[in-house]
């Protein structure tokens, strides 16, 4: 719409509600949980040892190539 009417946009404003009413007034505050994730603490301990075990395969794999330099 800037493009359009060749004016620039005017962050924090909702278009078509007038120039005193910023997004928090017209939509209200974010939520608490806004930027939370909830993750099952087995689904995290699940992970957290699948990349454990990959890492010590790629370790094995390391050890293995030097052990075959050497």
């Amino acid at each position: 719409m800037a493009v359009a009417i060749g004016r620039p946009e005017h962050p924090g404003r909702v278009r078509g509600i007038g120039k005193f009413v910023g997004i928090r007034q017209f939509f209200g505050p974010p939520s608490a949980n806004h930027n939370k994730v909830n993750i099952n603490k087995e689904v995290i301990m699940s992970i957290k040892e699948e990349m454990r075990e990959q890492m010590r395969e790629e370790i094995r794999e390391e050890i293995k190539k030097e052990m075959k330099k050497e």
